[in-house]
């Protein structure tokens, strides 16, 4: 679970234990909130979208270039939905990130999951931790390429036929 903290020094802190569920019940062993500061990780990002595609070719791409797919407009209008505007708060001068437009999904996700990447460790992969991921993903795309026959699809499990593990039922309602 994450919850946005603006008074984090980092883009993710450390995780806070909660035990009380939705509902008000004790949660037996409790889950684990991430605070994210979203205002770190959105000038990262803004900082990212305007660095320079190399121009001669065989010269590497700067650190932190953001390689798109061929998204449509309303992609990377609702990535750049938001802007820092300067707001005075009790006397002192404080920088406040402030919708632009209705629509800001994208750019919420690409936050999300810039996140869930620094707690992964992601962000920090060096080019031989790439390669061995992708060497790993490679068997995949190889099968992808030969097209073996897509199995037929079959029908989910009904909620009364065992869909969740009993375990892991057991764990979550503290049976």
């Amino acid at each position: 679970m994450i919850k946005g903290d603006a008074r984090g020094a980092a883009p993710v802190n450390a995780p806070s234990p909660i035990d009380v569920g939705p509902l008000g019940k004790r949660v037996r062993w409790g889950v684990q909130v991430w605070p994210v500061n979203g205002s770190i990780i959105k000038e990262e990002l803004y900082r990212w979208l305007r660095l320079e595609q190399p121009v001669e070719e065989g010269t590497s791409y700067p650190a932190g270039y953001c390689h798109f797919p061929k998204y449509g407009a309303e992609y990377f209008k609702q990535l750049t939905a938001e802007q820092l505007v300067p707001r005075i708060v009790k006397g002192y001068r404080r920088a406040e990130w402030q919708k632009t437009r209705d629509r800001n999904e994208a750019l919420d996700c690409r936050v999300y999951a810039r996140a869930a990447a620094a707690v992964c460790g992601m962000d920090r992969f060096r080019d031989a931790e790439w390669k061995a991921l992708d060497q790993q993903l490679m068997p995949v795309a190889e099968q992808k390429q030969k097209k073996a026959p897509v199995p037929p699809a079959q029908k989910p499990p009904s909620m009364r036929t065992g869909w969740l593990d009993p375990a892991l039922t057991r764990n979550w309602l503290g049976k």
